[in-house]
């Protein structure tokens, strides 16, 4: 008997933890059905638009693949609703998209406020994130969008930042990790390649860092060769990144 009452209260537990689990997803799917008009998943086609980063299939209807993903508070009774889409005939640098929608809960029901469908491109293989996490930089929640993928002998991620203001979502940033950036040649600009890669922040009001490392050439040549390297911390401003010391990189100025 010693040890009955701390197992009855683990069990309670267990069985509360369970019970909120399963209401949350309940929420989620009901968001999800009042946003999307259908239980999830939900297969549709979507027009391809600039900057997409489905360069091949510009102006085609591209297959989509959608689910629920987060639901979010943001004050006032609404809620953001963020469904992720992964493109079905994506090559491994095509990217998948994240919808939000802004729902208010009324009674047992939602209304949908607004909705901004493929609100963000990232990812690769056409899927957006492998699994999300918010961080609450003071009152501000960010939802962390990551992707990582391995083939061909390399490995590079994506990570894209959002946040939800009163009326509208914002796109903090996005980067690209483990990609070689090539430079284009312009009359009196250097020669460069960089590869960005994508780390824990080393400041307590940071939201993620970031190291550029590569080489630079005289313009017009590849040799000789002469390294470098810059790791920036990234924090919130506004509705956007800033980084911390401020970045400089090859061919920043240069014509783009």
């Amino acid at each position: 008997m010693l040890y009955s009452r701390p197992l009855a209260l683990v069990a309670i537990a267990s069985t509360l933890l369970c019970a909120q689990a399963k209401a949350d997803q309940m929420d989620l799917s009901s968001a999800f059905r009042a946003a999307f008009g259908s239980s999830p998943p939900l297969a549709r086609t979507v027009m391809n638009v600039a900057g997409s980063g489905h360069g091949y299939y510009q102006g085609r209807l591209l297959p989509m693949h959608i689910v629920p993903s987060d639901l979010i508070a943001i004050g006032g009774g609404s809620y953001a609703l963020v469904a992720m889409e992964q493109q079905m005939d994506a090559a491994h640098l095509y990217p998948g998209a994240v919808s939000v929608t802004y729902l208010k809960q009324s009674g047992r029901g939602w209304s949908v406020e607004r909705q901004w469908p493929e609100f963000v491109w990232t990812g690769n293989f056409g899927i957006p994130t492998d699994g999300t996490w918010t961080l609450n930089k003071g009152r501000r929640i960010l939802l962390m969008v990551p992707k990582s993928y391995c083939g061909g002998g390399q490995c590079w991620n994506n990570i894209a930042v959002l946040t939800f203001g009163p009326k509208v979502p914002h796109l903090v940033g996005s980067f690209t990790g483990g990609a070689a950036i090539l430079a284009t040649e312009y009359p009196g600009c250097p020669t460069y390649s960089y590869v960005a890669h994508i780390g824990r922040p080393h400041s307590a009001n940071a939201v993620l860092s970031v190291r550029y490392s590569g080489w630079t050439a005289p313009s017009g040549f590849i040799e000789p060769r002469r390294p470098f390297s810059q790791t920036v911390d990234y924090v919130v401003s506004g509705s956007g990144f800033v980084a911390r010391p401020p970045l400089k990189l090859p061919g920043q100025d240069c014509p783009s």
